[in-house]
């Protein structure tokens, strides 16, 4: 578990302490933008097999969660995949034999 503890810690502390963003005609103007990319970053996810690279992506992704927090699909389909590898993941840990 401790490859998906900054990206869970990462999620708490965006929940507890940040504000999402307000509503200004910049943001309105790149929200469509911002998802986008977003769920290019799920797709990509989903294609990765290199450990370094799933935590370096889930860690940078979650920095645009509060962005793309009104889509409920996007954060769906976020949750989703990010329980998917930590699932993998305790999998993995599981049938590695204890040295």
């Amino acid at each position: 578990m401790g490859f998906f503890a900054p990206f869970i810690l990462a999620v708490l502390n965006i929940s507890l302490t940040s504000k999402p963003p307000t509503q200004t005609i910049k943001f309105k103007t790149l929200q469509k933008l911002i998802l986008s990319h977003f769920n290019n970053v799920i797709h990509m996810l989903s294609q990765l097999t290199d450990k370094d690279m799933v935590q370096l992506s889930i860690t940078e992704s979650v920095k645009l969660v509060p962005y793309v927090a009104s889509s409920r699909k996007a954060v769906k389909l976020y949750l989703k995949v990010s329980v998917h590898f930590c699932s993998k993941l305790v999998t993995e840990t599981a049938l590695t034999p204890l040295p």
